[in-house]
């Protein structure tokens, strides 16, 4: 006796991809790994936008998606955060730019088929009542590395995107 038996819905694959589309990151690992029908859309999905921060984590993802000849043709956009959440005033602390961040950078050229990509940095470098702060949380040395390891990488592309915004 079965209690319990999820067949495919008789919907075209490409409303499914649609569907799937809406669903948000949990609900997107979960999918991949429940349903194998649904396992390719939500793959794609998942997979669609890199996000790279200046942090270990977000190397180490980008490592493993480029170990994955898979993974490594996804993604289609790249949000370059410079911070993962914006500047704390309380928080005393500088942005430096890695050598690892910047071969983060220099490493998103290996995923062929980027077409959009978004630099994004700390909104913060005046306080609310219009005063800068100071130190800013990130320098305009640390912007300038930032930026022409943005545009390196956008330049040395063997296929230009054809959207980007910072």
């Amino acid at each position: 006796m079965r209690i319990w038996q999820v067949s495919r819905p008789e919907l075209p694959l490409e409303l499914l991809a649609h569907i799937v589309s809406f669903a948000d990151k949990p609900s997107l690992k979960s999918l991949r790994q429940t349903f194998h029908f649904l396992s390719t859309p939500a793959t794609k999905q998942l997979f669609s936008t890199i996000r790279l921060f200046p942090d270990e984590r977000s190397y180490e993802r980008i490592k493993n998606m480029l170990d994955s000849p898979e993974l490594r043709a996804l993604p289609k956009r790249v949000h370059l955060n410079t911070v993962e959440e914006d500047y704390d005033p309380n928080e005393e602390t500088e942005q430096d730019f890695t050598p690892d961040f910047k071969g983060a950078i220099q490493s998103l050229g290996h995923f062929p088929n980027v077409r959009s990509a978004t630099l994004r940095f700390n909104k913060n470098c005046f306080a609310a009542d219009g005063i800068a702060l100071w130190p800013c949380p990130e320098t305009s040395e640390y912007r300038e590395q930032v930026l022409k390891s943005f545009f390196s990488w956008l330049a040395a592309l063997k296929i230009p995107i054809e959207e980007a915004s910072i």
